[in-house]
């Protein structure tokens, strides 16, 4: 569906489990919400344990819920689930989709968290969802989750989107009159959500996507260019949430004269820029930018086999941290001097400076539709 023609009157649709009530800022996001009629308006109970017993406490996800935790990344993998991971080496991963089946059964889509990990974002086909899949924000600990809809008609993203910290806006991808993919953004008001505004209507890119919130909410970052799987000549650009400064901040051409693909990129805690780019020979790797500097790369670990050779090439879709470190999917790892390409995209660690590389995640291939990293 077209959200500029048809998401004039933007409410939720809410699907709370009663047993649940793990975090006050769930309460305040949905408390002036009236519940709407129709399928994905039905309120819904659930007596699982998990959530039962954490009932008026802090939430049942010890480490999601540890407030010294060095962070969270959320991901998909082929089998279908969507996942949660805290950000140290050999922490086991959460399996977010069959916590999700304790509310509804379905299907689940792309996985992303908010800066301050309170909220998920899921593309799903629980909830009365349908077959063509809708977006649900749900609760840090996934026991409670709404459907964002209009009237009767669930909101359908076109690709991966964004919420912002303390659930306040959702930024998402989809057809609209000035360009095949169009960002719209739509932010909680004292009596529901707005309509929806097209962010990106100014864009000089036809295809505007992965959609990255500064933390407050107010800057977003996006691939615009003219290819719609973000290939050669997209750059990133950014826009107010508000729809208003737009501006390429990362162009596709470089200072060299070099032209790439510039795109998946998220803000640093100092409000840089990290991204993917392949100016460097067409070498997929993560790159780093300061407002009014050159660009710079970020992977420059040489490859102990090739010493010609940038280490970390086939490093992508980076999120960063909220201590800075930045998180990729790697295609590259050695064991006994051999690349492993079997291995897929796994889930790499490093330090902003590129230092202290660690793997996060390993023997598995993550679907490179984008990752999310928060508290």
């Amino acid at each position: 569906m077209n959200p500029g023609l048809k998401l004039s009157t933007l409410t939720l649709g809410l699907l709370a489990l009663a047993a649940c009530r793990v975090d006050a800022g769930f309460d305040d996001l949905v408390s002036a919400v009236p519940p709407p009629t129709g399928t994905l308006g039905r309120w819904m109970k659930s007596n699982d344990a998990r959530c039962v017993a954490a009932a008026g406490h802090a939430t049942p996800s010890a480490s999601a819920s540890n407030p010294s935790s060095p962070g969270h990344v959320v991901y998909r993998l082929p089998d279908g689930h969507v996942y949660r991971i805290e950000a140290r080496p050999g922490a086991p991963p959460e399996d977010l989709t069959r916590e999700l089946d304790r509310i509804g059964p379905g299907l689940d889509g792309f996985v992303n968290v908010s800066a301050d990990g309170q909220w998920l974002l899921v593309q799903t086909t629980r909830f009365g969802c349908g077959v063509d899949m809708c977006t649900a924000v749900v609760d840090r600990a996934a026991c409670s989750a709404q459907v964002m809809v209009s009237g009767t008609d669930a909101v359908h993203p076109e690709a991966a989107s964004a919420i912002g910290a303390r659930g306040e806006i959702v930024v998402f991808p989809a057809g609209g009159a000035h360009h095949p993919v169009d960002l719209f953004a739509v932010k909680r008001t004292t009596d529901g959500w707005s309509a929806p505004v097209n962010l990106t209507a100014l864009s000089p890119g036809r295809y505007n996507k992965q959609p990255s919130l500064s933390m407050d909410g107010k800057r977003v970052l996006f691939d615009c260019g003219s290819d719609p799987g973000a290939g050669l000549g997209t750059s990133v650009c950014e826009v107010g949430t508000d729809g208003k400064n737009l501006r390429v901040v990362v162009g596709a051409i470089a200072d060299t004269g070099l032209k790439g693909a510039n795109h998946h990129a998220s803000y640093a805690p100092d409000g840089s820029i990290v991204f993917e780019g392949t100016w460097n020979g067409g070498a997929e790797q993560i790159w780093h930018v300061q407002e009014g500097k050159v660009p710079h790369l970020v992977n420059v670990d040489v490859d102990p086999g090739d010493e010609t050779r940038p280490r970390y090439s086939d490093d992508n879709s980076p999120c960063v941290l909220p201590d800075g470190r930045i998180v990729s999917l790697w295609l590259g790892r050695r064991e006994s001097d051999k690349v492993q390409k079997d291995s897929g995209h796994e889930l790499k660690l490093m330090n902003a400076d590129g230092s202290g590389s660690e793997m996060l995640l390993t023997g598995v291939d993550v679907v490179d539709i984008g990752i999310g990293c928060g508290q």
